[in-house]
């Protein structure tokens, strides 16, 4: 039995629902000196319901990644003003 390869085909345009998961995140989404990680944290805290309080110990619990991790996102949000300083 023989496989035969066949490239994979990329879509050119982004996928309704990409499109509405960054829609009204475009500032985050498009900041030149974030990195990836801190983009993922700052859209799940706008994504957050109100009053909800952010803390390493309640993102923990809506993302994967590690508190230190978490912890750098913070301060690299902090420090372009997407939070507030402490």
């Amino acid at each position: 039995m023989t496989y035969q390869y066949r490239p994979l085909t990329y879509r050119s345009r982004p996928t309704p629902k990409a499109v509405r998961a960054f829609s009204g995140h475009e500032d985050l989404a498009l900041h030149p000196g974030l990195s990836l990680m801190a983009i993922g944290i700052g859209v799940t805290i706008r994504a957050l319901p109100e009053g909800t309080p952010i803390s390493v110990r309640t993102l923990m619990e809506h993302a994967l990644e590690s508190e230190f991790e978490i912890a750098a996102a913070l301060q690299e949000l902090r420090d372009h003003g997407f939070l507030p300083k402490a």
